[in-house]
């Protein structure tokens, strides 16, 4: 008969590097990890070098178009981090099995290290920056995957930004309804973990609560919780990714506010020259409107003087 194991994927932005590189400082205050487990860095960068690989180009071509230094980006994953609407990174946690029932750490570890090594060509807009196989805490073999978003195309700002939802758009999963962006992903991405499980010959079965013995009635109640409150938390990712959603369509007029802006400055850059030539024009003393009037004046004294000849002719033809 063939093991029957739950498959869980969360994901949200409390992401701890120490936690999950499993820095002693940290982790020797987190009594569930256990000392001597088995974990795995796969991949670890510092978010300060892959947001320099990541955004460095995008940023380099927009300061070189600004003609004002208050205007240039200095430090992308600053700016990122004060914002009020956007993450400078996420997490997703993979979790094989509950702590009853899960695969084997080795089993857990191949088909995790599959998940990872397979990441970048089903989902090329989340860029890794951390992968961190954990077999030491009290619990099921899990995978930490943290990534930064990646989407184009912007017209203010960078041309290639930190942006989750535009990001999940361009690799297919757009808001249908109530059914997010991001929960049509981790959807996918639970699909994908779910057949590499079963072609490992175990059977993926949605979560229950078992009642045994040994488990007080107090971590029952709380475990009868857990699909309640993940359902939940799943409403509430939904409405912020709507809201990002509908935050992005409401800013589509103001995404020219850019070109007008150096349209402008072209502008006035035009008017400072002009204005330069005008008045070294006339540090010269030349002045075109009195010398305008001298040629006109100049013009008429010319017509009056043969006028006046011929009269004076014909007043001696008759004397």
């Amino acid at each position: 008969m063939k093991q029957q194991i739950t498959i869980s994927v969360h994901n949200g932005t409390k992401v701890s590097r120490a936690h999950n590189m499993r820095n002693r400082k940290v982790t020797d205050k987190e009594p569930h990890i256990d000392k001597n487990g088995w974990y795995a860095v796969w991949h670890d960068e510092p978010l300060r070098n892959a947001y320099k690989r990541l955004f460095g180009n995008a940023q380099e071509e927009f300061n070189l178009k600004q003609t004002r230094n208050d205007r240039r980006i200095v430090d992308y994953l600053s700016k990122i981090q004060k914002s009020t609407k956007q993450h400078p990174v996420y997490e997703t946690i993979i979790t094989l099995g509950n702590v009853d029932d899960h695969p084997k750490p080795h089993e857990s570890y191949e088909i995790l290290q599959q998940v990872y090594g397979e990441w970048k060509k089903h989902y090329p807009n989340l860029a890794v920056v951390g992968a961190y196989f954990h077999a030491d805490e009290k619990g099921a073999p899990h995978l930490h995957i943290d990534y930064v978003p990646i989407a184009h195309g912007y017209k203010k700002g960078l041309a290639v930004q930190n942006g989750l939802v535009k990001a999940f758009g361009e690799m297919g999963f757009i808001l249908k309804g109530k059914d997010t962006a991001q929960i049509q992903w981790q959807r996918d991405l639970k699909s994908r973990v779910t057949k590499l499980v079963q072609e490992r010959g175990f059977k993926v079965v949605e979560p229950t609560v078992k009642r045994k013995k040994h488990v007080e009635t107090a971590f029952y109640k709380l475990e009868k919780q857990i699909p309640a409150l993940r359902n939940e938390r799943n409403e509430l990712y939904g409405d912020v990714a709507r809201a990002q959603e509908a935050l992005y369509e409401a800013e589509k007029p103001f995404r020219d506010i850019e070109h007008l802006e150096r349209r402008l400055e072209a502008a006035e850059s035009k008017y400072e020259a002009l204005r330069g030539f005008v008045a070294g024009y006339n540090s010269k003393g030349v002045n075109l409107l009195e010398r305008f009037d001298s040629i006109e004046a100049e013009k008429a004294s010319r017509k009056k003087q043969p006028r006046k000849r011929a009269n004076n002719s014909k007043d001696e033809m008759e004397r």
